[in-house]
């Protein structure tokens, strides 16, 4: 895919001055770079020597079941609580439901009662383990050998009784005593792994035969690039009224194009709406689908799908940061995580509640502590919240 005529350009924060003396040079691409609007109306962000202090740093994964959150990631407690790497959010307080991994937490995945978690630990519940657990009937409970060392496993998916994981090394499958390969080898870095419909969709930077794949789809016992896909950057993946939504970035020079695609299983289509900022996460919850962005390091973004393309319907100055994780809750809520302390004016340390009128803290109560990492997974089994990280 080429860059849509439609696309924007992003300018980094160390270009801003002269933006202006950039434009003759913008306008002779086909993108359009999207001036910066002058005013938006939204309070400042109220700093005080209390912070809520939910997970001590941001998801690296998210897992919602009904209302209940889980993340986990590379933090330790909430709330003051000396917690592990994964927690639990039921609505009002943090806690530590499954106890006994401490650190590097980057996939989760409910199936009925059995939480299914991966990550670099190497110990969970006192035994030793590789790289992959899940928790069933008050215990954790192993999945076997055969990861590769090291491959820091991430991403979960099911295939209908089938449990999968996406790693450095490509995909695998659990046989209910250990791993084996899924498909060929693939070499880089894995992001979503999906089961959307009943067909698998792998994102990352992968090194593959034919070149650098972002986007793969598993056809016939294989890995394959969806045809009219092109080596861009895919940032996030989202399933919505049975298409597929990418959002994905290419470097212009020192810019940055942004696009957004919809893909019915046969063709591309570029729905690419002027939206400022750089793209984060898409979650849809059914009706609606939302996508997250974030405008030159000085505010946070929300934009909606209309029926035919994002249309920005909120925007938050001085709220620096980004949403990295997004996922709805079964009332309908969506959980924003990210690397932001504060959203809508008011502190909320990583992550927010969005009610689709105003911010929420995932928080009990001001404390004067602070913070020093971020979680790196979320879940939930429909009535709480739980979240994972890595300690420090």
């Amino acid at each position: 895919m080429s860059v849509p005529s439609r696309s924007f350009l992003v300018v980094p924060s160390v270009w801003l001055g002269v933006q202006v003396l950039c434009l003759s040079a913008v306008a002779a691409s086909k993108a359009r770079l999207a001036p910066y609007p002058a005013t938006r109306s939204s309070d400042a962000l109220v700093e005080s020597p209390f912070r809520y202090l939910g997970p001590s740093g941001y998801p690296n994964t998210m897992a919602i079941r009904g209302d209940s959150v889980f993340i986990g990631g590379n933090f330790k407690g909430a709330d003051g609580l000396a917690s592990g790497a994964l927690l639990l959010w039921n609505g009002k307080k943090w806690s530590e439901p499954f106890p006994g991994i401490d650190y590097g937490i980057s996939g989760m995945k409910w199936s009925g009662d059995r939480l299914y978690v991966t990550g670099y630990f190497r110990e969970a519940g006192g035994d030793s383990v590789d790289q992959a657990v899940y928790w069933e009937k008050g215990t954790w409970h192993g999945m076997g050998p055969g990861l590769p060392q090291y491959d820091f496993p991430g991403p979960i998916a099911l295939l209908g009784d089938t449990v999968l994981t996406a790693s450095r090394s490509g995909v695998f499958r659990w046989t209910g005593s250990g791993w084996v390969a899924f498909g060929q080898p693939l070499e880089g870095e894995p992001l979503r792994l999906e089961n959307y419909g009943g067909t698998l969709w792998l994102t990352g930077k992968y090194a593959t035969k034919t070149g650098q794949a972002n986007l793969m789809r598993w056809d016939n016992g294989v890995w394959t690039t969806p045809a009219g896909t092109d080596p861009d950057k895919v940032i996030d993946i989202a399933w919505h009224g049975g298409a597929l939504y990418m959002t994905k970035e290419k470097p212009v020079g020192v810019f940055v194009s942004y696009s957004t695609w919809r893909y019915d299983g046969k063709t591309w289509e570029d729905v690419t709406g002027v939206i400022l900022g750089n793209y984060g996460r898409m979650a849809s919850n059914g009706k609606d689908l939302y996508l997250t962005f974030h405008s030159f390091n000085v505010g946070i973004g929300m934009a909606r799908w209309d029926g035919n393309t994002f249309q920005e319907i909120q925007f938050i100055p001085g709220d620096n940061g980004a949403g990295d994780i997004a996922s709805f809750t079964a009332s309908g809520k969506l959980i924003l995580a990210g690397n932001f302390l504060g959203l809508g004016g008011r502190r909320m340390d990583y992550m927010g509640s969005w009610d689709g009128d105003t911010w929420s803290p995932l928080s009990a109560t001001p404390t004067p502590d602070g913070i020093s990492q971020y979680p790196t997974a979320i879940a939930s089994d429909g009535k709480q919240l739980f979240v994972g990280g890595n300690p420090i």
